[in-house]
């Protein structure tokens, strides 16, 4: 019995000190990389097609579907690409700004960013956000991931792989067209979408001002150290949800998100929030969203409108060169 545990004992040490050399060696070389081709595919293709880009959106995919570049391009003065992808987290589109050079220049940087982002339960059920990931430390990874902790390392590998190759892949014809804008269609469905706010993967269980809450300071603590300025926004949802959901744990934790990047981006002097979902817009009916989170092409019209003009008022066109340049030929 004693040799049995004694040998038992030895096993547990050697593969806890596997464990720790592959942990070491995967935040050394994965550290600040973006982990997720299709961002870096969506990167490649849009940045040969708009070769100054100086309005960048990102995030998830409530960016993706809701905020055409052309809308903005248009209101603001610029060059808009759209580089979000579904799933999108923080830290894969700080990454992909930074490694790709895409914040050196005055830029806008608009972000898309869900409630998943500070949920430390949201990683099991939802996917993995690798980038996150990666910059915590073991004791971090062990307690979000649980037993997905050797998937966790297999996905690390597989998509690190997969970027390698992803320069040799080019963005679909839609999404190339409308500069990386893919819109939802349809309506809705007010009679038969789900009622019982414990069905929301987003929110089941959730865990918030956590190790991802954490994480997420510390990342944008680093986008702030650009030359851009950032606008950061809690999307809209759509007049069913409030219906439905007004007063229970999902509209208290969509309040606490909220109030979170509230009081997060008060510190930053180039860092700014824009809440549409305590101060939603109107005009936004049901018929404008295809399900309770993401606006139909119609709801991304006016949303990417509203957004352009709420983005005006924070931001002073006469900071930059390029927005400068354009109001003076549109005003000759």
């Amino acid at each position: 019995m004693k040799k049995f545990i004694c040998k038992t004992l030895l096993y547990i040490v050697i593969l806890f000190c596997i464990i720790l050399v592959i942990e070491l060696l995967t935040s050394w070389m994965f550290k600040d990389e973006v982990l997720n081709p299709a961002v870096d595919i969506k990167v490649n293709s849009l940045v040969h097609k708009v070769a100054l880009p100086n309005i960048i959106i990102c995030g998830d995919s409530r960016a993706e579907r809701q905020v055409i570049p052309s809308v903005l391009s248009e209101k603001l003065n610029g060059e808009a690409i759209n580089i979000a992808t579904s799933g999108g987290s923080l830290s894969t589109s700080v990454n992909s700004i930074t490694s790709n050079g895409l914040d050196n220049n005055n830029e806008i940087i608009i972000m898309s960013l869900s409630f998943p982002n500070i949920n430390d339960n949201e990683i099991p059920e939802g996917g993995f956000h690798l980038a996150s990931l990666v910059n915590m430390s073991l004791v971090e990874k062990i307690k979000i991931l649980k037993m997905s902790y050797f998937p966790y390392l297999g996905s690390l590998i597989g998509n690190r792989m997969l970027e390698l190759v992803s320069s040799k892949f080019t963005l679909d014809e839609p999404r190339l067209s409308n500069n990386g804008f893919l819109p939802c269609e349809g309506v809705i469905d007010t009679l038969n979408s789900e009622k019982d706010p414990n069905e929301h993967l987003w929110y089941k269980n959730a865990k918030i001002n956590g190790i991802k809450s954490k994480l997420f300071v510390q990342t944008l603590d680093k986008l702030s150290d650009s030359n851009a300025q950032i606008i950061i926004f809690n999307p809209p949802v759509a007049p069913l949800w409030y219906t439905n959901f007004k007063g229970t744990s999902l509209d208290y934790y969509e309040k606490q998100y909220s109030q979170f990047l509230f009081e997060l981006t008060k510190k930053y002097k180039n860092i700014h929030f824009i809440d549409f979902y305590n101060h939603p817009i109107p005009s936004l009916t049901n018929q404008m969203f295809y399900n309770y989170m993401h606006l139909n092409k119609e709801g991304a019209s006016i949303f990417s409108k509203a957004l352009a003009d709420s983005i005006s008022k924070d931001i002073n066109p006469d900071n930059y060169s390029w927005m400068r340049n354009r109001k003076k030929l549109s005003l000759e």
